[in-house]
């Protein structure tokens, strides 16, 4: 039935200028779902790599966009870091690779450097939990490496 709808619906739009788009469903339009897509309320620790001791707990929101972007948050006060922004991809079965940046600061506002976050996270059967393990280079203002940090997190999806 697809297959005669479309030619059909591009004829109609043709003949009509355009005012027929309102009679395609929703399913024609909209891409297929990720399980990963929303937002989540992620708890993390890290400390010096490989296997160092805890020097950081914190919590993030990451809302993770449809296409492959991802926008983050954390409970760092605003001061210290500018916004969060990434990319995303799946590697399939429930996997995904993450990428996030974000600049850092001094407290009398000088800038201090980015912080490159590399996370592998696996999405729970039910789409509600993560697992994570990340990587994360501090990186001074002129790009070179000041430390890494190895850590792991979890995440609840947010309702």
């Amino acid at each position: 039935m697809k297959i005669l709808t479309r030619p059909l619906l591009v004829a109609l739009l043709l003949a009509t200028g355009g005012s027929a788009i309102a009679i395609a469903s929703a399913a024609d339009c909209t891409p297929p779902p990720d399980a990963i897509v929303g937002l989540w309320d992620t708890h993390v620790t890290a400390g010096p790599c490989p296997a160092g001791p805890i020097v950081f707990r914190g919590r993030g929101l990451n809302v993770f966009h449809a296409g492959g972007t991802i926008s983050a948050t954390n409970n760092l006060p605003p001061t210290a870091n500018g916004p969060t922004y990434g990319v995303w991809r799946s590697l399939g079965h429930g996997q995904y690779s993450v990428r996030m940046q974000f600049y850092r600061y001094l407290p009398d506002g000088t800038f201090d450097g980015i912080q490159d976050i590399r996370r592998t996270l696996l999405i729970s059967a039910d789409h509600q939990r993560t697992q994570e393990t990340t990587f994360v280079r501090v990186l001074n203002p002129d790009d070179s490496l000041r430390t890494t940090l190895c850590g792991a997190a979890t995440a609840q999806r947010v309702q």
